[in-house]
C-alpha cells in the first residue's frame, strides 16, 4: 500500500494513510429520511485530505480525487471535532467534523473504543499513527499525549 510516488489525481489511492468504510449521515433533506446514515468508502491521504466516495467497495482500478463525492482539507481548514454520541447513529463510535459556516460531517465506524479514540486523535492532531482502519492501514509513526 505504501508508495514513494507523489499523490496525484490518478494515483491517490496507491498510498493512502487511512482507508475504510464508515457510516456518513446525509445532509440537506436526506438527513430526515429513514436511511439518513449511509455506508461510504473514506480515505485520508498523506497530504491530509479526507475524501469520501458513493460506494462501499474498493475497486481494483482505485479512485481519483476528481471522483470523490466529498472532500475536506484537514490541514488547511479550521474545524472542531466532537465524539459525543447522537441519537439515531448506527454505532456508538461517532465523530463529527464541524467546519465554521459549513455543513457538519457526521461519521460512525464499526470499531472498538480504542480505535475510535485513535480516529478522533488522528483527525484532531493530523498525526501519523499505525493501526488498522476498516481494511486500510496507517504506515507511519505517532507522537501525542493522551490528554
Amino acid at each position: 500500500m505504501s508508495s514513494n510516488k507523489a499523490l496525484s489525481d490518478d494515483n491517490i489511492l496507491e498510498s493512502p494513510e487511512i482507508a475504510g468504510l464508515l457510516y456518513k449521515r446525509r445532509g440537506g433533506f436526506g438527513k430526515i429520511m429513514p436511511n439518513a446514515w449511509q455506508y461510504r468508502f473514506f480515505l485520508i491521504t498523506k497530504e491530509g485530505i479526507l475524501l469520501y466516495f458513493d460506494t462501499t467497495e474498493v475497486p481494483e482500478e482505485g479512485y481519483s480525487e476528481s471522483r470523490a463525492r466529498g472532500r475536506l482539507d484537514l490541514r488547511s481548514l479550521p474545524y472542531e471535532l466532537n465524539m459525543d454520541f447522537i441519537e439515531g447513529a448506527p454505532t456508538q463510535f461517532y465523530i463529527q467534523i464541524a467546519i465554521p459556516n459549513e455543513e457538519k460531517w457526521k461519521l460512525c465506524a464499526e470499531v472498538d473504543g480504542q480505535r475510535h479514540v485513535l480516529h478522533y486523535k488522528y483527525i484532531q492532531n493530523e498525526k501519523r499513527i499505525f493501526y488498522s482502519f476498516g481494511f486500510g492501514v496507517v504506515y507511519t509513526d505517532c507522537k501525542w499525549s493522551d490528554d
